[in-house]
């Protein structure tokens, strides 16, 4: 029965939208998977209601966008099962698809981070700073906000890796590179001693202003 409905569906759906076969192949697939779930309850699409439909698109531990995508095909199923007269309502009106992340990174060219690196006028202060915070970066995958709240303590020249705090304040030791640690050790000596005019300060970036390394990269 539950095979039959999908199958006019779809027939609607190619006759009045013209999908194409792979379209109309992953809603029969949702549906069919849908189906099932409600089966294992004792219901059916034909006479769900929106309780049981939200247990079987929202599942635990499934991807959102494969939740989104049921949904999907359900609202389209039931949009058509009301036009056509089989229900007197529709259960999905009221179901929201589950929000996806869409944190998509930016990709920039070799030649672009090598523009960057080389940015800084590393002949200042200044300059040694931000060269050495965008070397330990380049290397080492930290996120500005790690970088910043680095102390001197964090560090192993010797070693040449640094232990930081990520996500979920998990501890990890992190390679930093040779050329990393020749910029950070330059700048530590050269330039952090002129940026502190001797004041005491743990943060290993710092500035003239203030002493923790500013909002802004320019100090």
């Amino acid at each position: 029965m539950e095979e039959g409905l999908i199958d006019r569906l779809l027939e609607t759906l190619w006759l009045d939208r013209r999908l194409s076969q792979n379209t109309l192949n992953g809603y029969r697939r949702d549906l069919e998977k849908i189906a099932r779930r409600l089966s294992q309850s004792g219901r059916t699409l034909k006479d769900a209601d929106e309780a049981d439909l939200a247990a079987a698109v929202y599942v635990d531990g499934e991807q959102r966008s494969s939740q989104a995508r049921a949904l999907s095909a359900c609202k389209r199923l039931y949009i058509w099962m009301e036009r056509e007269g089989m229900r007197t309502d529709n259960p999905t009106r009221l179901l929201k698809p589950p929000k996806i992340d869409k944190n998509i990174p930016t990709l920039i060219t070799e030649q672009q981070i090598s523009r960057l690196l080389s940015a800084p006028d590393t002949d200042t202060p200044h300059g040694l700073r931000d060269k050495a915070l965008l070397e330990l970066m380049y290397a080492t995958g930290l996120r500005v906000s790690e970088a910043v709240r680095l102390s001197f303590g964090n560090l192993d020249l010797d070693r040449g890796c640094i232990t930081t705090l990520g996500k979920g304040n998990k501890q990890r030791i992190v390679p930093m590179g040779r050329e990393s640690v020749y910029w950070v050790e330059r700048y530590y000596k050269e330039a952090r001693p002129l940026l502190l005019k001797g004041r005491s300060c743990d943060a290993l970036f710092v500035s003239q202003k203030k002493q923790a390394f500013p909002d802004s990269w320019h100090g």
